[in-house]
């Protein structure tokens, strides 16, 4: 019994009793409207002024260019981007070069030369005339990087075309090859290493479904052994079939490629732009979209470059409205040639990235939901990095998904369904779900750039990377609603302060009951479905997973005394949740020993207390730290070329499992964590790692000078 309770000890009793009261209201009804982190009168203000026709129109434009990076289509496009920025009003509009030549490094990344195509024509010559394919008409036809040529061979089938038993009994020497793989793994094993003049590809996704799409595919732009990449063309699975057929029947089939292409060094464009805060100006919202693409790269990534727009545009117009007071904090928009400009852009500009509290990167985000079966991703910041912007973003995520879904219960009568005139009427199908790579909140949430981004994503989509990735693509509905979600998340964070740290305190600590209630399920079935003689081992594991995931969330509620600033009750009540959640732990940790101990009396086996063996003592004494010189995520294709070793990617035991395991490991390591601390960490995170293949990786990081032990 308390008999003088402390003021955290009142915080916790009152929060238990809200909580308990809210929980068992029976005030409380599925029906009733359902609130967000904003105002009921700023959410309807959001909704009324964002829209889905506005940024389809901005794709339309977009998707005119033929906008590979360090392109004169992708500088066409950031004029057309930072055109319309200045016209929304946004300040510090500017697009910023980067050398792009092919020698420039952004820490750990080498720039590729611009690439540029005047004409690009497949022509089948004998035994009768036929243009198979040209630039002209379907630009993903032609592979990016491929060099001007114009010569004439005999079309050979080489089945896959990337082993030796595709080659056996063939000699393609002088010839050009008909392949069903992707154009670049092709053009290395017949080119490089077997002479010859190009490469034919009838690789498609989905070759049943869309037989008649071509999927773009790229040649590598640097040379190899001294020699450049020649020319590779990308054709439909039904144009492909109908050659190789031919070709198997024993014809003869003679075709002609002609080139006019230019690898040349340039520059990366990012375009900047930015609406000022006041009083917390150099705090900063950070949003990414990449611009580039082929055309015309509609879905991907028109449909995020206009989404920012929309956003951007959405905000002033709210503010000239009276709508919304100024921002306190600085949002920033990036529009980016994917990666590349990400990681050129945090190299030149650490002060952005430093000041940047977090951040929304969209790609991706304009599909009909039901035309793909899709599903619109919320996904969330890596467990190195864990932050308030998850649960912030899920809250208007779950708010559009809640009063856009027909339900038996009648909901839609207590919100505006959020709709375009010209879109679907599909229902919101979402899913918050784990971090993945893939796009630029994989070069801002590394570790030493630290940026907490938050990713939104359409998928699958039918029409990736395909000739079929065109405006028609693109549903304003979806649109309007992911502009919604990313408007609101923005100007929720832009306007923080200590008030808003309390109540999304709460709203952190609720949501990480639920994430922490997913792993105890996790952990659980560790043990549940272990064979007996591996259960000590496999309960090991399940409490170090409850161990992270606790330390997971108590630093996610701790990213919220930015917001706190110094206000004493408000930090006061943040930290009173850290220690409730302290003390679910260990209630946890008991829970999970006793399931373990029945267990073992069930299974007649004797239960043994978790402790570190030999090596996990020894790993518990090494600490890793950074380059902070080399910032940014790990290519492999980097350690191969600073260890000159072109096999170790094969050789290195840990990258045959998960990529994300490796990006995990280096954003883990921060100077403090030892070697056995950041082995546990990805374990929980993704699935139990050999402590031998984290110490053999971190060793291979040594040798290039990555990072150091101490």
């Amino acid at each position: 019994m308390i008999n003088n309770p402390s003021r955290k000890h009142l915080y916790i009793l009152s929060f238990i009793a809200v909580t308990i009261f809210l929980l068992w209201n029976p005030l409380q009804s599925h029906c009733q409207e359902k609130g967000t982190l904003l105002s009921k009168q700023l959410v309807k203000a959001i909704i009324s002024e964002v829209s889905g026709e506005i940024p389809l129109e901005h794709i339309r434009c977009i998707s005119q260019f033929h906008r590979m990076q360090a392109s004169r289509g992708y500088h066409q496009a950031a004029e057309y981007v930072s055109q319309i920025a200045k016209a929304y009003g946004l300040e510090d509009v500017r697009i910023e070069p980067f050398p792009a030549d092919g020698e420039t490094h952004y820490y750990m990344y080498k720039s590729s030369p611009g690439w540029d195509a005047k004409r690009g024509e497949l022509w089948l010559v004998e035994p009768e005339e036929e243009r198979i394919t040209s630039f002209a008409e379907t630009p993903v036809s032609l592979c990016p990087n491929s060099s001007s040529a114009d010569v004439t061979g005999e079309l050979v089938w080489v089945g896959a075309g990337v082993s030796e038993r595709d080659y056996r009994g063939k000699d393609v020497r002088g010839k050009i090859v008909l392949a069903s793989s992707s154009p670049g793994t092709v053009h290395q094993e017949a080119v490089f290493n077997r002479g010859a003049l190009g490469v034919v590809s009838c690789y498609v996704q989905r070759p049943l479904d869309e037989p008649d799409m071509v999927n773009t595919g790229s040649l590598r732009p640097y040379e190899q052994e001294g020699k450049r990449a020649t020319f590779g063309f990308a054709i439909s699975h039904r144009k492909g079939t109908e050659l190789k057929n031919r070709l198997q029947r024993g014809e003869r089939l003679v075709v002609r490629a002609i080139v006019e292409a230019e690898l040349h060094p340039a520059h990366y464009e990012v375009v900047v732009a930015t609406i000022p805060g006041t009083d917390l100006a150099a705090e900063e919202i950070l949003f990414t979209a990449h611009l580039c693409h082929y055309k015309s790269g509609s879905v991907d990534n028109a449909s995020g470059s206009a989404s920012l727009l929309e956003v951007a545009r959405t905000i002033k117009s709210l503010f000239l409205k009276g709508k919304i007071p100024p921002l306190r904090r600085t949002i920033r928009f990036l529009w980016v040639p994917e990666m590349s400009g990400s990681i050129a852009y945090a190299a030149r500009h650490p002060e952005v990235t430093r000041k940047a509290i977090c951040g929304i990167n969209m790609d991706m985000v304009g599909q009909y939901l039901n035309d793909d079966n899709s599903t619109y991703f919320l996904h969330q910041t890596p467990h190195s990095i864990p932050h308030f912007v998850n649960d912030v973003a899920a809250d208007f995520m779950e708010y559009v998904g809640w009063g856009n879904t027909e339900t038996l219960t009648p909901r839609l009568r207590y919100h505006v369904p959020i709709l375009a005139p010209s879109g679907s009427r599909d229902a919101f199908r979402y899913k918050i779900d784990e971090y993945v790579g893939g796009s630029d909140q994989w070069i801002f949430n590394d570790g030493l750039i630290g940026v907490p981004m938050v990713f939104f994503l359409v998928w699958p989509d039918t029409y990736y990377h395909s000739s079929k990735d065109t405006p028609d693509k693109c549903d304003p509905t979806t649109l309007r609603r992911g502009s919604f979600i990313a408007t609101a998340a923005a100007l929720y964070v832009a306007g923080a302060g200590a008030d808003d740290a309390v109540e999304l305190g709460g709203t952190v600590y609720s949501r990480g009951l639920s994430r922490l209630a997913a792993d105890m399920d996790r952990a659980l079935d560790y043990v549940n479905r272990s064979e007996k003689e591996f259960l000590h081992s496999a309960y090991k594991e399940a409490q170090n997973l409850i161990v992270q995931s606790y330390l997971r969330e108590c630093r996610a509620l701790s990213s919220l005394k930015h917001l706190a600033r110094g206000d004493e009750g408000a930090e006061d009540y943040l930290d009173s949740l850290t220690d409730s959640l302290t003390e679910r732990e260990k209630v946890t940790l008991r829970q999970l020993e006793s399931h373990y101990h029945i267990l073992c009396q069930r299974r007649g086996v004797t239960p043994q207390k978790p402790i570190l063996s030999e090596k996990e003592q020894a790993a518990s004494k090494v600490v890793p730290v950074r380059n902070e010189e080399l910032k940014g995520p790990l290519r492999l294709s980097y350690l191969e070329e600073k260890l000159k070793d072109p096999t170790l990617t094969r050789r290195l035991r840990i990258a045959r499992r998960d990529s994300r395991l490796l990006y995990e490991i280096l954003n883990f390591i921060d100077g403090k964590r030892t070697l056995l601390d950041i082995r546990q960490a990805v374990s929980a995170e993704y699935q139990p790692v050999p402590l031998e293949e984290v110490e053999e990786f971190l060793q291979v990081l040594a040798r290039a000078d990555i990072i150091r032990m101490k």
